[in-house]
């Protein structure tokens, strides 16, 4: 009798510890996460501002799930405009935005709204991604969350860097293009592979970060990088 109550004092010591283990652990996890939100990636402590340079606007979009890099369409190169399709496009205005996006092919197709994921779709898409895609939108200016005004210089370092995510050269960019949601956005074939690490708004932070914008060390979710870009 005295051997049982001991045998299960035992055990439920033991499991009181797993549990404080498992506690910890996940406390410890969530910190890590949490920092990795609100630290800001160490790319931009150091970078000096050019207040003396020729000035170009930038805006960053967020539907709160998704992030787009955008410029103003006129200021993008008519060659640029051409491979993509849009140069002739009926309502375009002197202040549309052209907002563009990366992300996993899955998503961006098979996945239209919440009500459409499914945990085969998720699991695919994260783990097993048939390809990545870049998303072309057209906004009206008062779409953009976020308003820049950075250097020239690397106003164009950005636009090569997004560039440099198209899977072919620009010739091939309007016989892949494929049909949006609407008849102001299309899809583009990608470089780049899309993870639970690699995320969409992840894409979005590292190419705002290549010119030392403050973006944070993680960006799966685009509220911890807008929150940094408005700091």
């Amino acid at each position: 009798m005295g051997l049982g109550i001991e045998i299960k004092l035992i055990e439920g010591i033991s499991k009181m510890k797993k549990l404080k283990i498992f506690t910890i652990a996940f406390l410890g996890f969530c910190l890590i996460i949490f920092l990795g939100f609100i630290i800001p990636h160490h790319s931009s402590w150091f970078v000096e501002e050019d207040t003396n340079c020729e000035k170009r606007h930038l805006f960053v979009l967020s539907n709160d799930v998704h992030t787009d890099i955008g410029f103003y369409l006129r200021d993008i190169p008519v060659p640029i405009r051409m491979a993509l399709g849009i140069e002739n496009h009926g309502q375009l205005q002197d202040s549309t935005i052209l907002g563009l996006g990366w992300g996993e092919r899955i998503f961006y197709l098979d996945v239209g709204n919440w009500n459409d994921l499914t945990f085969s779709k998720a699991w695919k898409a994260m783990f097993d991604s048939p390809g990545t895609l870049i998303h072309a939108s057209l906004y009206r200016e008062q779409a953009a969350d976020i308003s820049l005004e950075i250097c020239e210089s690397k106003w164009l370092e950005i636009q090569t860097e997004i560039l440099n995510s198209f899977q072919d050269s620009k010739e091939n960019w309007l016989s892949k293009r494929i049909k949006g949601y609407s008849k102001f956005d299309w899809f583009y074939p990608a470089t780049g592979d899309y993870s639970p690490v690699h995320t969409c708004n992840s894409w979005t932070s590292g190419v705002l970060r290549k010119i030392g914008l403050p973006t944070p060390y993680l960006s799966q979710f685009p509220q911890p990088l807008m929150w940094h870009l408005t700091e």
